[in-house]
Formats: structure tokens, C-alpha cells, sequence
């Protein structure tokens, strides 16, 4: 009998091996597809975590006086109007003719002696690549140790309603 090709095979309906080698102790070859039940590899989500209720976490908030929170994604928006707002004051500041003359006296570029070397040497380069590399660990941990307490307090005593900064719902 040929397969055809255009239908996919079942793993599950794959025969167990007819003989083990003889290396192998008795009964190694013989396949655990059979013992499979395909309702077993369903994944509930209610249930997944055992007796742990499903939280989701919110975007940061920070503590504003006695009782204000302040969302910080608001800072995505604010930071970029700022940006714009930096940028044209620049380019008006740069026609000024002060700024003109200053620009022309100093243009910024210097001249390297003839033979010099141009870059940053190989070590250095290997050098950041681990900082940042070894950075990320860092960075790492301290998310996962504001997603297991997702509360920062002023003082050692953390007492509810007196957290700064959070990352969950009160």
C-alpha cells in the first residue's frame, strides 16, 4: 500500500516498533503513542495554574500627593511632544547669527594626523557587547522581582495604601 502524499499522517495512529534492539532492555521499543488520550492534552485556562486566580498586570503607576495615581504610558505621548517641541526651538535657535558664526568658527570636524587609527579597537567593541549583554540579565531580574512584589514602598515597613509606585491594581 503507498501513502499519499496530499493527506497528512496521524502521529497517533502510527504502529508501536515490532522488535527493540537487543541492547535495549525488554519492553524500551514499544511506543507510548497508544497510552496518549487527545483530551488530556487540552490546556484549560481556568485550571492551568491550579488553585491560583488569573491576574493580569496594569502599565505603572506612580503616586502623585496623598491619593493621585499618575499612569506612566502617559509619558510615551508627553515625551514625544517634548521631543518635537526640542527640535524646533533648535533649528530656530541655529539661524540666529550668533549661533551662525559659532557653527563656522567651530564646524565640529577634526582633522586626524596622517597614520592614525580610525575606530574603536576590536577588545572595546567585545567589551560593550558583554556590558549590555550581561545588562540585560540585570534588567531582567529587576522585572521579575517587580512582577512578584509589584509594589515599591518609601520605608521597610510595607503597610497597604502606602506604596509609591505600582505595577498591579490596589
Amino acid at each position: 500500500m503507498t501513502a499519499d502524499k496530499s493527506t497528512p499522517r496521524d502521529p497517533m495512529q502510527e504502529p508501536a516498533p515490532r522488535d527493540p534492539p537487543a541492547h535495549t532492555e525488554p519492553g524500551a521499543g514499544r511506543s507510548f503513542r497508544s497510552e496518549l488520550k487527545r483530551e488530556e492534552e487540552v490546556i484549560d485556562p481556568i485550571t492551568f495554574a491550579g488553585s491560583l486566580p488569573q491576574d493580569r498586570g496594569i502599565a505603572p503607576r506612580i503616586r502623585i500627593g496623598h491619593s493621585k495615581w499618575f499612569n506612566l504610558l502617559w509619558l510615551l505621548p508627553i515625551g514625544f511632544v517634548i521631543l518635537i517641541v526640542a527640535v524646533a526651538v533648535a533649528k530656530g535657535i541655529r539661524g540666529l547669527p550668533p549661533v551662525e558664526s559659532f557653527l563656522k568658527t567651530y564646524p565640529g570636524a577634526s582633522k586626524l594626523p596622517v597614520g592614525a587609527p580610525v575606530g574603536f579597537p576590536a577588545w572595546l567593541g567585545w567589551q560593550h557587547f558583554l556590558n549590555m549583554f550581561f545588562l540585560i540579565f540585570i534588567i531582567r531580574s529587576g522585572a521579575q522581582i517587580l512582577t512578584d512584589h509589584p509594589r515599591l514602598y518609601w520605608t521597610r515597613h510595607s503597610t497597604p495604601g502606602r506604596d509609591w509606585f505600582r505595577v498591579q491594581k490596589p
